[in-house]
């Protein structure tokens, strides 16, 4: 990561300052692919540099800014009691936008800035490189879940309101360990359709994403459904809190249904810097629950599993078309669990010893998730492809 930062990467010098909240936010660039990519950086009061802190990306959406999202989603109150940093990135264009409705392959430059901003930040103050995060709004959301699915190996959760996932990310995603993910969105956002349609963006239903994250961390399901109290009676909405617990300790999925909610961040009080549609809910703080969901889960674990995982268990070739070979490490049995996009079993083996060719040509091409099993629970998880 840090080879090729010397080459496409150097700070600038700071081209504003504001005190907020008890911090400090910078507003500054770095050079990314031969331009200026800008941001503005949160730190703390409280930051002295002897003991590592947690770093938060704050993605802002379509025609959004650095600073708008610092102010809509507000975390520096947070930060101020938690001790930690955030970082605020820009998007390019006289109308800021992410390319997250292109190709992969399209939008590398804009992933490209926000790893190279990441290594920037840790150059420069001391941090806990177990517990980075990223979160963001609408397009932000989906700038995050394709961290999460390209880069999870520098990400320890990520969160995502009012965004998703279009079809050829969705193929694409191939995170490297169980991922936390959350997602808040509303069943009335009309730019970002809740079920997949009518909205300005087509991407996948938010259930879908939501399925694609809970099969492969291993979640149990059903959730574990609460309803939240509706505290502010003029809103017009409410919201429905799903929970999906894992044997994998960082593979939580949470989903927060706001019913009858619109393209907004969810706040307590009302917050400056960006406009959204629709009603936005006043019954829960989203800044205040991703903070409580990020706090909860630390990088490292999910590596070690994974690699101990490597060593027991492999599938190959992935993608194929349809034919795998499934073999198992160790002298171990295993149950091995196929489901499709919506949680439907669609290939069920027990006891595999040794290796064993499994035959999934009768499935139409696409991604599936499999989960492999023992007696002392979840060995591996993740996906395979069908041609």
């Amino acid at each position: 990561m840090k080879k090729y930062l010397f080459i496409l990467t150097t700070i600038t010098c700071s081209y504003s300052f504001s005190y907020s909240q008890t911090g400090v936010s910078t507003s500054t660039s770095i050079i990314s692919g031969g331009i200026s990519r800008f941001y503005t950086l949160y730190v703390p009061a409280m930051y002295d540099g002897t003991t590592p802190v947690p770093l938060v990306f704050n993605i802002h959406g379509y025609s959004g800014s650095d600073t708008q999202q610092e102010q809509y989603g507000d975390f520096r109150q947070i930060a101020d009691t938690a001790n930690f940093i955030i970082v605020h990135p820009k998007a390019l264009g006289i109308i800021p936008s992410w390319d997250v409705f292109g190709s992969v392959a399209s939008g590398a430059a804009d992933k490209l800035f926000l790893m190279s901003l990441l290594d920037s930040i840790k150059a420069h103050y001391n941090i806990n490189s177990a517990r980075v995060y990223s979160t963001g709004y609408s397009e932000g959301g989906f700038m995050s879940q394709d961290l999460a699915c390209l880069y999870s190996t520098y990400f320890a959760a990520v969160a995502s309101v009012c965004g998703g996932m279009v079809q050829s990310h969705y193929t694409a995603c191939d995170p490297q360990h169980p991922t936390p993910f959350m997602e808040i969105h509303g069943t009335l956002d009309g730019i970002i359709s809740y079920t997949g349609t009518g909205g300005v963006q087509t991407c996948l239903p938010t259930d879908t994403i939501v399925k694609y994250w809970v099969n492969f961390d291993a979640c149990n399901t059903p959730a574990t459904l609460t309803n939240l109290p509706n505290i502010n009676l003029t809103d017009n909405c409410t919201v429905e809190h799903y929970v999906y617990t894992s044997g994998n300790v960082d593979g939580t999925v949470e989903l927060y249904k706001v019913i009858g909610g619109g393209h907004h961040w969810p706040s307590e009080v009302i917050t400056g810097g960006l406009t959204g549609t629709g009603f936005r809910n006043m019954d829960f703080s989203a800044s205040k629950e991703i903070w409580r969901f990020f706090n909860q889960h630390v990088l490292s674990t999910g590596i070690e599993q994974k690699e101990s995982q490597k060593n027991s268990f492999l599938i190959y070739p992935n993608p194929s078309n349809g034919i795998f070979t499934f073999e198992l490490k160790n002298n171990q049995n295993a149950d091995i669990t196929v489901f499709n996009v919506l949680g439907e079993i669609i290939f069920r083996k027990k006891n595999l010893t040794n290796s064993t060719i499994i035959n999934l040509g009768q499935v139409h091409s696409g991604v599936y998730f499999y989960r492999a099993e023992t007696m002392k629970g979840i060995i591996q998880s993740g996906k395979v492809i069908v041609r």
